[in-house]
């Protein structure tokens, strides 16, 4: 009976390990299909999912209206970026140092946000994406400055030629979630900021600042 007793304490003790051992392959799988290999930032699935989240408790907020004396989130804004020059930087010193370069962006856009609320993202290829929560229009044009600047500071190994410097074209837009913009869900608010980067790159010139608000559609 002893003897029967220790034979089903190892199978459960070894039932436990190979359910341990399960749960840390999902969370691994889970980092995988939500995470950019390279620069470690959330990928388009991944960000998506999570700014979502906080889409709709915005609008739970709302329909509160306002009797919370605290929001938890008031208003969300997004604000899109394109690296600039990366074909070059590839073309000139290859792939590798065209992957450190966006690896670099990434590690300067993850820092110059709030990393326990706000949400950076790569879209895809040389685009970025970032979700600041309670943030105001002149607190999200700030932080598109401040990472204006650190991207231009950033430095490459290998000597590019001497008129290149590292920077990005950003896109902005805000919302509330009020009567204002009513259809803004986080789809739209992301095509309005692509909209706004493009309108930065190609009108205005690489480096350049545009929020959707000062663009016609």
């Amino acid at each position: 009976m002893i003897q029967r007793v220790e034979q089903l304490e190892a199978k459960v003790k070894a039932l436990k390990k190979e359910i341990s051992g399960c749960k840390k392959e999902l969370t691994r799988l889970q980092k995988t299909a939500e995470f950019d290999f390279l620069t470690g930032v959330y990928n388009r699935h991944g960000f998506m999912r999570e700014s979502e989240r906080f889409i709709r408790e915005m609008e739970a907020e709302r329909k509160h209206q306002g009797r919370r004396q605290t929001p938890l989130v008031s208003r969300i804004s997004i604000i899109f970026i394109d690296v600039d020059n990366l074909k070059r930087v590839n073309d000139t010193l290859g792939h590798k140092e065209g992957d450190r370069y966006l690896l670099l962006i990434a590690r300067v856009l993850t820092r110059s946000v709030r990393s326990t609320i706000d949400i950076v993202g790569r879209w895809g290829g040389d685009e970025f994406v970032i979700a600041l929560i309670n943030a105001t229009d002149a607190e999200a044009l700030r932080v598109a400055e401040k990472l204006k600047r650190r991207i231009g500071k950033i430095p490459l190994y290998k000597k590019m030629d001497s008129d290149f410097v590292c920077s990005a074209s950003f896109g902005l837009i805000s919302t509330d979630g009020t009567h204002q913009h009513p259809n803004y869900g986080l789809h739209e608010l992301i095509e309005k900021a692509d909209k706004a980067m493009y309108e930065a790159k190609t009108t205005e010139g690489k480096g350049v600042i545009v929020s959707f608000s000062e663009i016609t559609e």
